[in-house]
């Protein structure tokens, strides 16, 4: 065969693809791995042979090179298999294939042909496991009928051992070996499957070399030999003692037929048995799936499923857990057991699934669960809540945590701290708790940063000593009340709908007008104002005594009623506007944190701390959070926790750690099954990878998250991965393009970006506005930022609304300069007074001069205060841009080489090279051109022209001395400029000096003296 392909190789390259080549016979199979060692790489032939993984060592083939072929991924295995199955297929069944598939596009193929229609369309369950019949398997089934009879018995109770202890998992050989002599079995009848490379010994366990020879073992034998090979080793778990009651009893279920009561009550108490941070969801799903078989009454049957499910949630099979809530949705029970079978679904929508579907099944789960099980029920409105905010629901999340908060206070007469107890070890929707109350994305009320969506936390006044002013929002006798935030302990206004302000404080509110509607503008419904001095003094003392005890629900409960009751009462009087109202509850709800080391309420306080602005208290919190969950085995807690940091981690500028931490969350969202969590990290990452400048990164990130997000309802992320974007875009110098993503992200109205995403967003777009010569677009939404900024507790928020102001006084200098109408200083009167800028700056803002370069230095300054590496250099980039133009190239040199060094020391590529190329533009050299040894990289004859430049002639004079045309000359030294990055004859001249100086010769390149 050798000198055969050696031959065909001369006349023409040749590929020889060898199919199964573990299959022939075995003089074919010496003669390939022959030829195959000694064609080599000598001559132009390629000897391509597949062979099953287990013959890959086979004699025949040594020393042939091998590529061992990795399963295929998930989104290759789903194209494939959407290819196999029918248009109507239901994405559980897809999803369930997947799994079982494990990459293997055989094993995929040989699966879809193993289901009828209607369990292919979800009409009729899937059964458990299931059935494969092909090529593969058949082949798997021919090699075991090769052995001999014991050794296909004990190969028997290994599969066995497999089914009750997972595919993945290795069979300890004691008890392989101990069920064998129990069948009368030698113990080397293992070896011909060994011999065979059907089995592979690893120390002291037993496994098959693929999945299908496990099948086929298993699958090939009848019934009732296979009830005897459980029984055989139920036995023998048995006769090892308590520590392996739990699969025993598995061993001793898969053996039993019928219904046995008494069996499937051992198996739910040995499950509950299990410690928690030792506890194997798949085993306990598999345990108590297997109950429910056993089992005849309804209600314990869908009690059983129920609980099941929420095992092979947490085991990251959402697929087999959504099978059996079908399964239990189809039998007859009492309210309470459906409650918590549909309080499940609902969780598991909620993290898997549609997030308005969920918060309909959790309705109807709560609804279901009141009168029964109050905690439960409380947690079914708390993940309604989330699910509202997630889609942007003010409304509804106010109403879904006020009848939470209500549950909880009536929930136990001591208070609503025992609302707040931690769940039972080894509850799985207890382990998901933490999503209840603290997975509710915080806001303030207004357009407000959400916690799990955006990358800034929520405003509370007193967070910098700054007042809020409520908006009101609550309705009482009828009309909308709207309380003067700056008189609160003189009165309030009217209760028939009528705003009043007092005398105090009416030029304020003039300016701030107070009422703020949650998308984050202000109110314009055109209610008059009435002096309150006007009031009858009885209307006063009736405001007087409402306000008294809304203070007092608000906080005096939450300090009776403890975290729980806290969170509920801060975060609802945040929400609706009462910004001073949901500060007392929201901290003492921090103060409690700090003694607390319970994973749940540390990511609550995180929220507390996020809504506060409290950015490096969330940072600690979160991290606290997240070791505790790991400590105590919840799983399902790890990626949610993981995501309350990353954002936190956003938010305080930490981008190298939010990334590390996003891709640790990504890998335990996927592992758990929570598609929707995953969506989030993905979103995190296409922002980290924004703001470092990875322009292909973020956009891959950014599609992953819309893949998820647009189906599922994600508002929060689909609009982070919208940002990221834009922010990408403006890295690399785009503004018109990260316009035209931030216009819907954070124009208002339906249809348009997450209400938590716009005023975090908006200094993003007052930037690309500007820079797109379009400064009307960035002055429309200016104000609505000026309020926000006036009630967030966000440290970035005033020096990015000072930059936003300069941006605008730039931009109006500008204009009044093309008008001829600038002032003598070189400011644009006008334009500045709409920016907001007067001649003592912006109000408040503390700019003792006027014009952008004086709010541009206030807005530095600041940052300084605020922290935030990447902020700053935006900042200072934006103010050398602004310089540069104005023809200062000195003063916007030292903010540009700040802005590097700060861009680099963040890694932000993009950023870096936009403002290298702005240097450049002042005549600074970077890059290349800081460097003397630069000149190496230039040619022979660009040397040589380059010294004569750099000595003072002219280009015709270089073309005279060096015997070329002008031409030649012009075009070498536009390659010379361009290499060295430089853009004057006067830098040329420098660059070639420090070079002679380095060289101490006469400063010939390394090219040059090679010659």
């Amino acid at each position: 065969m050798f000198a055969w392909l050696c031959e065909l190789s001369r006349r023409r390259p040749l590929v020889v693809c060898v199919d199964d080549a573990h299959l022939l016979d075995p003089a074919s199979r010496a003669a390939l791995g022959f030829a195959a060692r000694r064609l080599g790489g000598r001559r132009p032939v390629v000897l391509l042979l597949a062979v099953a993984q287990e013959h890959a060592d086979a004699p025949e083939f040594a020393g042939v090179p091998a590529l061992r072929l990795a399963p295929l991924a998930d989104a290759h295995a789903g194209a494939l298999l959407d290819g196999l199955l029918p248009e109507d297929a239901a994405p559980a069944v897809r999803e369930a294939l997947l799994h079982e598939g494990r990459g293997n596009p055989q094993l995929l193929t040989d699966l879809v042909a193993g289901l009828d229609t209607d369990r292919l369309t979800g009409v009729a369950p899937l059964p458990e496991p299931l059935p494969a019949h092909g090529p593969l398997l058949r082949y798997g089934v021919e090699r075991i009928r090769e052995l001999p009879a014991d050794t296909r018995l004990l190969l028997l109770l290994a599969a066995a051992a497999h089914e009750c202890a997972g595919p993945a998992t290795a069979v300890g050989a004691d008890i392989l070996l101990g069920a064998a002599r129990r069948a009368g079995l030698p113990a080397a009848g293992l070896e011909p499957a060994e011999t065979a490379r059907v089995v592979l010994t690893e120390g002291d366990t037993v496994r098959f070399a693929h999945p299908v020879l496990r099948r086929a073992a298993y699958g090939a034998e009848p019934l009732a030999r296979r009830r005897a090979a459980h029984a055989l080793l139920a036995d023998e778990f048995d006769a090892h003692g308590p520590a392996l009651r739990l699969p025993a009893l598995r061993h001793r279920a898969a053996a039993a037929h019928g219904v046995d009561a008494e069996l499937a009550d051992a198996l739910e108490d040995a499950v509950a048995a299990v410690p928690d941070a030792a506890r194997a969801h798949t085993d306990s799903a598999a345990a108590l799936a297997r109950a429910a078989e056993l089992t005849s009454d309804p209600d314990v049957r869908v009690r059983r499923l129920a609980a099941a499910a929420e095992h092979a949630w947490l085991s990251g099979r959402p697929h087999r857990a959504r099978t059996l809530l079908d399964a239990a949705r189809r039998l007859p029970a009492g309210e309470a057991v459906r409650g918590r079978a549909e309080l499940v679904r609902g969780i598991l929508e909620l993290r898997d699934g549609v997030v308005t579907d969920a918060r309909e099944v959790l309705l109807h789960a709560a609804g279901l669960l009141e009168r029964h099980d109050p905690a439960a029920a409380r947690q079914a409105l708390l993940d309604a809540a989330e699910a509202t905010w997630t889609v942007g629901d003010v409304t509804g999340y106010l109403s879904d945590t006020a009848r939470a908060a209500g549950i909880g206070d009536a929930e136990d007469a001591e208070g609503a701290a025992a609302a707040d107890r931690a769940p039972a070890p080894g509850d799985a929707t207890a382990a998901h708790d933490a999503t209840a109350a603290e997975d509710v994305p915080a806001g303030d009320g207004r357009d407000l940063r959400g916690v799990r969506g955006c990358t800034e936390d929520a405003p509370a006044a007193a967070g910098r000593g700054r007042r809020g002013r409520p908006d009101g929002g609550e309705r009482t006798d009828g009309g909308e009340r709207t309380d003067c935030g700056e008189c609160a302990d003189d009165g309030e206004c009217a209760d028939d709908g009528d705003r009043t302000d007092c005398g105090e404080c009416a030029d304020d509110r003039e300016r701030t007008d107070g009422a703020i509607a949650p998308d984050g503008r202000r109110r314009t419904d055109g209610r008059e104002r009435t002096d309150r001095e006007q009031r009858p003094e009885r209307e006063q003392r009736t405001d007087r005594e409402q306000r008294t005890d809304r203070e007092q629900r608000t906080d005096g409960g939450a300090r009776s009623g403890g975290p729980f009751a806290g969170y509920c009462a801060g975060m609802t009087a945040v929400m609706s506007g009462r910004f001073d109202d949901g500060v007392k509850p929201l901290r003492r709800v921090i103060e409690q944190a700090a003694r607390d080391d319970d994973p749940r309420r540390l990511i609550r306080a995180g929220v507390a701390a996020l809504v506060l602005g409290e950015v490096a208290a969330a940072c600690e919190l979160n991290t606290r959070a997240l070791a505790a969950a790991r400590v105590r085995g919840l799983a399902t807690l790890v990626p949610k926790a993981l995501e309350h940091l990353v954002y936190a981690e956003l938010r305080a500028g930490r981008h190298t750690r939010a990334h590390a931490h996003a891709l640790e969350g990504l890998r335990a969202a996927s592992g758990a099954g929570q598609r929707n969590c995953a969506a989030h990290h993905h979103a995190a990452l296409a922002m980290t990878a924004a703001t470092r400048g990875d322009t292909a990164e973020c956009e891959e990130h950014a599609r992953a998250a819309a893949a998820v997000a647009s189906p599922h309802g994600l508002g929060v992320a689909a609009g982070l991965a919208t940002w990221a974007l834009a922010r990408a875009d403006l890295g690399r110098g785009l503004p018109r393009e990260a316009l035209a993503r931030l216009r819907p992200l954070i124009g208002p109205g339906p249809g348009c970006g997450h209400f938590a995403l716009r005023m975090i967003a908006m200094p993003c777009l007052v930037e690309a506005a500007v820079l797109a010569g379009e400064p009307e677009t960035a002055r429309a939404v200016l104000p609505e930022f000026e309020l926000w900024t006036a009630v967030t507790a966000d440290p970035q928020a005033l020096p990015q609304l000072t930059r936003c102001r300069a941006l605008l006084a730039v931009a109006d200098e500008a204009a009044a300069g093309e008008q001829g109408s600038a002032q003598p200083d070189g400011t644009a009167g006008s334009g500045a007074a709409r920016s907001g800028v007067t001649e003592n700056g912006a109000p408040g803002s503390g700019v003792t001069g006027s014009g952008a370069e004086a709010l541009f230095d206030h807005a530095l300054e600041l940052h300084d205060i605020a922290d935030g590496d990447f902020e700053r250099a935006r900042t200072q980039l934006l103010y050398g841009k602004a310089l540069r133009r104005k023809r200062r190239p000195g003063l916007a040199r030292e903010h540009l080489r700040d802005a590097l060094v700060a861009f680099e020391r963040c890694r932000a590529g993009a950023w870096v090279e936009q403002t290298r190329a702005e240097l450049r533009a002042t005549g600074e050299t970077s890059g290349a051109a800081d460097d003397p040894e630069a000149v190496r990289l230039l040619t022979p004859q660009q040397l040589r022209i380059a010294r004569c430049v750099a000595e003072g002639a002219t280009n015709r004079e270089v073309a005279v001395r060096l015997s070329v045309s002008p031409r030649t000359v012009d075009h070498h030294l536009r390659n010379v400029f361009s290499a060295l990055g430089i853009r004057s004859r006067v830098e040329l001249a420098r660059l070639l000096t420090h070079s002679r100086a380095g060289d101490g010769e006469d400063g010939s390149g390394g090219r040059a003296r090679g010659r």
